[in-house]
């Protein structure tokens, strides 16, 4: 497993420590969880920036980044509890 796969499992399992183990399953056997996985992780950090910024341009995207945050959580949560059942 490469460095930046090991990054994206450690924060998917801090995220969600009750579930570890099927975090684990789902990301060594799913394309698209991983997929899923990376693409949290890339808000997350995109969010981080945009909160940093006092710009007009910065609130917008913050708020957009939430959304889709918030978006993201949810479909990953029904993974895990769909997988994980």
């Amino acid at each position: 497993m490469g460095t930046l796969n090991k990054k994206t499992l450690a924060a998917i399992e801090r995220r969600f420590p009750g579930m570890k183990g099927v975090v684990q399953r789902e990301f060594t056997e799913s394309d698209s969880f991983r997929g899923l996985c990376r693409d949290y992780v890339v808000c997350v950090t995109a969010l981080a920036r945009w909160q940093e910024s006092e710009s007009e341009e910065g609130r917008a995207r913050s708020e957009e980044y939430s959304e889709l945050l918030a978006e993201l959580t949810e479909e990953l949560e029904a993974r895990l509890h769909a997988h994980g059942a």
